[in-house]
Order: C-alpha cells, then sequence, then structure tokens
C-alpha cells in the first residue's frame, strides 16, 4: 500500500518553495556578485509589493518601496554584503496598495575556490506582526513611564523568594541608578535602624502569600534623607494557585493631583523668588541640586521648555529639601517657608 502511495505523490522543488512562502510569509533571493544578476522567487516579490512579470529582479528595484527612512541603511548594509561582510537587517516597505510591512532580510556568502565572494543567497521573511507587538509594547511603556514621571511610581516585581527582579520607571522615583536596587540590595537604602524589620516584614508577606501593602523609609540619593514610600504587592498565581512571582508598586509621597504643582507649571520667577526666600546663589542652587550652573540660568530665563522635567525636578527638590514649599491653587502657584 505505501508503495503504491509512493508512485503517485510527488512533489516539485518549485511546489515546495512556493508552499513553503506562503506558509511562512517568506521570500528567496539571490545575487551574482561579478554579473550583477538576481534571481527572486514570487514570495519574493510578494514580500516587497513588486509584480514578477513586469519588474525585473534587481538592487533597484527592491529600493523602489523601502521606506525613505530606512534606504539608506538598506544600501549600507548591501555594500557590506557584496564584500561578504553578512549584517541581518529588519525595514519597511510601502506596497503599492499603501499597506506598510516590516521585513527581515538574512543572507549568506558564497566563496570561490579563489577566496572572493561570488554570490549572496538569502531569505527576506515578513516579521509585520512581530513589530507591531513590539511598538505595542513600547507604546505602553512610554504611557506608564510618562504616568510614572508625572506621579513618581514605578512598577515592580519581585521572585518567588521576593527579591526584586525588575524597576523599569525607577527614574522617576529619583534613584541614582538602577542596579542599586536589584535582588536584596534594595536594603541597603533603608535606614540601617529599621533595616531588619522592614525585611522581616516583607519576607513575612511573601511567605504568606497574600497581598500586602506597607509603608517603608528609603533614602533614594546619597544627597535626600530618607523618606516614607508606599509598597503595594500582589502575588501572580497559576491556575493552581502557585506563585510565580510578586508584581506592585512603589509610590513616592506629596504626588497627588490636588496642591502638588506641575513641574511645568512653575515658572522662572518662582524659582528666583526660591532662591531668595533661602537667600542662595545660584551656584548654591547648583551644589545642592546637582544641575549645573548654565541649565540653572537657562530655566530662570525663561528656557525651561529647553531644560528636562528630571532636571526641573531635581531644582524643585534641593529647595524643597531646605524649606520652600511649592503650594498649586487651580492655576495659581504659590510659594513659602515651611514653619
Amino acid at each position: 500500500m505505501l508503495d503504491v502511495l509512493d508512485r503517485h505523490v510527488s512533489f516539485s522543488s518549485r511546489s515546495l518553495l512556493s508552499i513553503a512562502e506562503e506558509m511562512g510569509q517568506l521570500g528567496v533571493w539571490s545575487h551574482n556578485i561579478k554579473t550583477c544578476e538576481s534571481f527572486w522567487s514570487p514570495g519574493m516579490h510578494r514580500m516587497i509589493g513588486t509584480n514578477p512579470a513586469t519588474d525585473r529582479p534587481s538592487f533597484e528595484t527592491f529600493l523602489r518601496n523601502v521606506h525613505p527612512d530606512d534606504s539608506a541603511g538598506i544600501s549600507d548594509i548591501w555594500e557590506l554584503a557584496r564584500q561578504g561582510v553578512i549584517r541581518e537587517q529588519t525595514f519597511r516597505v510601502i506596497h503599492p496598495n499603501g499597506s506598510l510591512r516590516w521585513l527581515t532580510r538574512r543572507c549568506e556568502v558564497l566563496y570561490a575556490k579563489d577566496g572572493t565572494p561570488f554570490q549572496i543567497v538569502g531569505l527576506l521573511i515578513d516579521t509585520t506582526d512581530q513589530e507591531s507587538l513590539r511598538e505595542f509594547f513600547r507604546k505602553n511603556e512610554r504611557r506608564l513611564g510618562a504616568l510614572a514621571e508625572g506621579f513618581k511610581f514605578s512598577t515592580w516585581s519581585a521572585d518567588i523568594n521576593g527579591a526584586l527582579t525588575s524597576l523599569p520607571q525607577w527614574r522617576s522615583l529619583g534613584l541614582e541608578s538602577y542596579s542599586q536596587f536589584m535582588g536584596w540590595d534594595w536594603l541597603k537604602i533603608v535606614p540601617r535602624s529599621e533595616r531588619e524589620q522592614t525585611k522581616a516584614e516583607w519576607e513575612k508577606a511573601v511567605a504568606g502569600g497574600k497581598r500586602f501593602t506597607s509603608q517603608i523609609k528609603l533614602a533614594f540619593s546619597a544627597t535626600e534623607d530618607p523618606i516614607t514610600v508606599t509598597v503595594y504587592s500582589e502575588p501572580v498565581l497559576t491556575g493552581d494557585g502557585t506563585i510565580l512571582e510578586w508584581v506592585g508598586l512603589m509610590v513616592r509621597p506629596g504626588n497627588s493631583p490636588n496642591g502638588a504643582p506641575d513641574i511645568q507649571k512653575i515658572k522662572p520667577a518662582h524659582i528666583r523668588a526660591a532662591r531668595a526666600l533661602v537667600e542662595w546663589s545660584i551656584e548654591d542652587l547648583s551644589a545642592a541640586s546637582g544641575v549645573s550652573v548654565s541649565s540653572i540660568r537657562r530655566v530662570e530665563g525663561g528656557e525651561a521648555s529647553s531644560v528636562r522635567g528630571q532636571t526641573l525636578e531635581c531644582i524643585k527638590a534641593a529647595l524643597e529639601k531646605v524649606g520652600v514649599a511649592f503650594h498649586c491653587r487651580g492655576n495659581n502657584i504659590s510659594i513659602g517657608l515651611r514653619a
């Protein structure tokens, strides 16, 4: 029976290639370096939006539908490939119907007996779905980053034993580096007098496997006194209740939209007045905030829009540390000295 089937079942290499291209969303191509002749499979034409009946395979034809912002990079990588240097490359093409696709080019160089490259063979793979997913996550990260910067919080995750594994928005908390918080190193910025108790409370929460909210003291920078932050944590569970990891939020105090002015609403006059209240020169403010004198001059000169929000936050934090209070009521911001 098997012999009968074998005699009636056969596939040409072209048929197999066509099936593989359609199922895998890919195209096959080759280029002879010496003669400059190119071969494109039907899938190759389909990937870049050309017509196999009228469009002759060539590098110029290939570039026709490449996104303008990617064409220069394509040319550079192509020249390297002709010299025997291989680089994988992901780029965009715009089909004649206006649809945009992401493609990834992978290739291999074949060499003549004398060691010179004579042919390039490769695949063109449609990676639109993967790139769209990456862009979705990048967009969400930017959105979350904007919220974190505005309200001074960070999401975090920890392993099943409670050791920190990620703190994506660490800059919004005022940390000087990312690594100082990983694992159990975050305990190093807990005041020594409270370190043992803080660790014990967290270990107890992890052992209990339940939702946990706590307030702990942390010194986010070497020049900052410890402040009390609120930590929210929640276990991530499998279907059978096994804990996979811990996730949560870490929130600095005093960042409610009621009463806490948007840093971008603080005007040059507010900074100058705040310095006058504590009798600081620009050099004094620079030393206390870690912001350069030139940046402070730009802020006070009305060029705050060209200065990063984090820089303004450092200036504001330095002034608040010595008693300046910024208050927001509607669209009005007032400053004063805390009693």
